[in-house]
Order: C-alpha cells, then structure tokens, then sequence
C-alpha cells in the first residue's frame, strides 16, 4: 500500500513543482487596457503552435482588473491534515489513550488551538487537532515547557517560528492551547516489518514522512483551487478569439488523452467515458470541448501576462528539470511543453503567490 503511495506521491510531488516554486515579485508597473494586437510570450506561441492552435488571439485584456484578484491563499486546516495522517497511522498502530501521565516525548497529542494578534483578536483556530509531541512540531520551546507535565487547563504561549511556518499569519502575536487528549500508538503485529521493509527507522520517521506529505498534499488542493479561481477570473477580464478549426483540433487532442488513459485501463473510450467518467457520450465530448478551449485560453493569457510582465523562466531550473526527469531534449514538442509549463508556474506565481 505505502509502496503504491510513494509512487503516487512522487507524481504528486512533480506536479506541485510546476505550481509551485520561488516566488517572484511582481513587477512595479502601471496595468492598462490594451485593446490592440496583444503580444503574447514565444514559449506560449511555441506551445500553441505545438498542439495546432495556430490562429487564436486575445483581442482585448484589462491588466489592471487581473491584478486586482484577491490572492489569498487559505490558511492551512491542521485539523484536516492531522486526521488523513490518522487515517494511514491507523492502518500500522493501535491508539491508546493516555489519562493523568505526565507527557512523554513520542506521545501524540490531541488539542485546540487559538492564534491571536496583538488586540487579543482570534485571527484562526483548529480543533480536534494531533501533533507529534517531543520533537520540535510546535516549537522546541514550547514543548520543553510541556516535557513531563499533565496539562489540565488552557495554557498560552508566544506565536513562534515554528507555528509561522505552519501558518503564515505575519499578525499573529500569541496562542492558547488546550490539550484535551494524549496518545500512545503502538505498533500492530506487522508493523515493524513494514517499517523496514519501506526503510522507515521509527514510528518518527514514518511520521515525518506523512506530515510532509499530507502537508503539501494539502497545500496542492488548496493552490490549485485558487489557482483555478485566477484563471477564471482573468479569462473574464479578457476577449478571446478561438477559431473552429484550433478548437476542433485542440478537442481531438483531448479526446484521445482520454483514450490513451482509456488504453491503459484495457477499456474502449466508451466504457472509460461511461463507467469512470460517468458521462453518456454527449456530455464527455462537449466536456472535451470546453476542456479544449479553457486551455487555449490558458496558453494566450499565460503568453500575454508573461509578455506584459517580462517573465522569464529560470534556465538552470528548466535544464536540472530536463536532467533529472529524463526529458528528451530533442524531442520539440517536450521541450516546448516543459517551457510552457515552467512559464505558467511563475506567471500564476506572481499574481497567486504560494505557501
């Protein structure tokens, strides 16, 4: 199971480096209306040109709406990220409550949490949350206070380094705490082979490894969910003009993504359509559709706001990608597909940000 989610989440990862990345600042210009030719970026005309969209154009772009989009990226929910940690350590390890015992490090701790700014606002709170206890996850200091004590009633503590890289929040000045359940997990009868086997050395370890990953799992979900706002956003600051011949043949393109997963699924499109996608035939082909021409949209915008911005993608970057994954450097379609996707990272970068 782990094996199969490693190598899922080895993928995961891949995508979260096209979203993600350093972020760039944007640049100190004034955004106007351009309702001349819009010139776009060579790496999007490039990709376009690529996948046979050879005539689409944006007429019209408003820059100065674009970079009004309220860029806010939603804190992280530890209380959501804490029980899909739960939900795989429940798997391997017997949960056992704790009552009156002193905390001991490796303990798993169950707590509320309230985050304050400097006028004794609440400005975030989780409930029901666990953490690890005894090794750093909420800061050094603030556990070496806990270290052998029985917390019984709320307790309040500075807002530390380590709960601002959790969080964010600049404003946050300090934080009280409830811890309303303590934990020891001890493992089932398989479980110390399975730890070997997929070379985790202690309960710590494998949970290092889940805490990473429902982390950035999480930060996934929620910047491709702003992400997605933005380029709906931005699409209706714009006036596209797709002609029939890209969106029919971007829709071919589509159509048979589909059918190669289909392939791989020793399924006929018809039943991958039916049965996985759970569409009749009307529907996954007018989906294809608007699934086509969202993307070309995409492809034009991206040119336009990296032209506009003088965005550039990081060669070093792009080159130790092309190594590091095996990309064949002499195939010109890849290449222009892993610089338009290198582009579009730091493009949406400089208007949604990132954790």
């Amino acid at each position: 199971m782990i094996t199969i989610m490693k190598k899922i989440s080895a993928l995961f990862f891949l995508l979260v480096f096209f979203m993600f990345g350093c972020a760039s600042k944007m640049p100190d210009v004034t955004p106007t209306t351009d309702t001349n030719k819009i010139p776009i970026s060579k790496i999007s005309t490039d990709y376009l040109n690529a996948v046979n969209v050879t005539n689409s154009t944006i007429e019209e772009i408003d820059y100065n709406k674009i970079a009004q989009f309220d860029s806010t990226l939603p804190i992280r929910d530890f209380t959501y990220i804490s029980q899909n940690i739960d939900s795989i350590l429940s798997v391997y390890y017997n949960m056992k409550p704790i009552k009156n015992t002193p905390l001991e490090k490796g303990n798993v701790i169950q707590f509320n949490l309230e985050i304050f700014d400097k006028s004794d606002n609440v400005i975030h709170k989780n409930t029901e949350m666990k953490m690890l206890f005894g090794y750093g996850y909420l800061g050094d200091e603030l556990e070496e206070s806990l270290l052998n004590t029985i917390p019984s009633k709320p307790l309040t503590f500075d807002f530390n380094d380590k709960l601002f890289q959790m969080y964010g929040l600049e404003n946050a000045e300090y934080v009280k705490m409830n811890i309303n359940g303590i934990y020891n997990y001890t493992e089932m009868e398989d479980t110390e082979d399975f730890l070997s086997q997929e070379g985790y050395s202690s309960f710590k370890d494998f949970y290092d490894y889940l805490f990473k990953l429902k982390v950035s799992e999480h930060d996934f979900e929620k910047f491709s969910e702003l992400r997605s706002s933005f380029l709906k956003y931005a699409f209706d600051c714009c006036k596209f003009n797709i002609p029939y011949e890209d969106l029919r043949d971007y829709s071919r393109k589509v159509i048979d993504e589909h059918r190669k997963a289909a392939e791989t699924l020793n399924m006929t499109l018809d039943d991958y359509y039916s049965d996985v996608l759970v569409v009749d035939q009307n529907s996954f082909f007018l989906m294809c559709a608007e699934s086509a021409e969202a993307e070309i949209k995409e492809g034009l915008l991206i040119g336009a706001l990296a032209q506009f911005n003088q965005t550039e993608i990081a060669e070093d970057e792009f080159t130790e990608f092309c190594n590091k994954n095996n990309v064949n450097t002499s195939d010109s379609v890849l290449v222009c597909e892993a610089r338009y996707f290198f582009l579009k990272r730091a493009v949406i970068e400089q208007y949604v940000g990132s954790y």
